[in-house]
């Protein structure tokens, strides 16, 4: 019976209002997980340190050790990663997509120089002090992409990078620690180009700094 009266009552409802009710309820919903979204971005992702390797470095692998022992803080709960890319190529990358907090990103992170070093130290608020036997973690940390391309568009480049963590159980009896990370060149250009995990923290908060070359 109520089956019958629900049918009988859309019947009674214009097509256009029923379409134009679903899409603002869609369109609401969307704006609520964008703002959510946005709020975990600006609490849970910061940016510590940026800038260029100096011309005049005489030691570039040095001058990464260095920042990146000077970027490791004491807290447990904040993984750093430390990403120098290299743009070996003629021509300046610009950012175009990624996942991090763009509003806290200082501008290294958006353009990339012909022939030069780019640093920038992102930090990520993480929950390591609350994993113990009673709560183990198996979860993916600092997951982060970046996409930079050529002003032509025809160089396309995927950085991906992530942090996982299984901790001991019956299964394992020491913690698994994973630290991903790749490039790749996806675009109509192929440019040779390498990813290398350089320095990490065997202990939490498991920070680490990625050695980028392209081209």
């Amino acid at each position: 019976m109520f089956a019958h009266h629900l049918k009988e009552l859309l019947k009674s409802i214009p097509l256009d209002t029923v379409t134009d009710t679903v899409d603002k309820v869609l369109r609401e919903s969307d704006d609520q997980v964008n703002r959510a979204r946005q709020n975990w971005l600006e609490h849970s992702i910061t940016f510590s340190d940026s800038g260029y390797l100096p011309w005049y470095t005489a030691n570039p692998e040095q001058f990464k050790e260095g920042l990146f022992l000077d970027q490791n803080n004491e807290d447990e709960n904040i993984i750093n990663v430390i990403y120098c890319i290299t743009n070996n190529t003629h021509q300046q990358l610009k950012l175009a997509s990624t996942n991090t907090n763009l509003k806290a990103a200082p501008s290294h992170v958006k353009l990339l120089p012909a022939y030069q070093t780019t640093y920038f130290c992102e930090r990520t608020l993480t929950n390591f002090k609350g994993i113990d036997s009673i709560r183990p973690n198996n979860r993916v940390h600092a997951d982060r992409f970046f996409i930079y391309v050529n002003h032509v568009g025809d160089c396309v480049f995927l950085i991906e990078t992530d942090f996982k963590l299984k901790t001991k159980s019956g299964y394992h009896t020491s913690d698994i620690k994973a630290w991903n990370h790749k490039i790749a060149s996806v675009g109509h250009t192929p440019v040779e180009c390498t990813s290398t995990l350089e320095h990490s923290l065997e202990e939490a908060p498991y920070s680490y700094l990625l050695n980028i070359q392209i081209g």
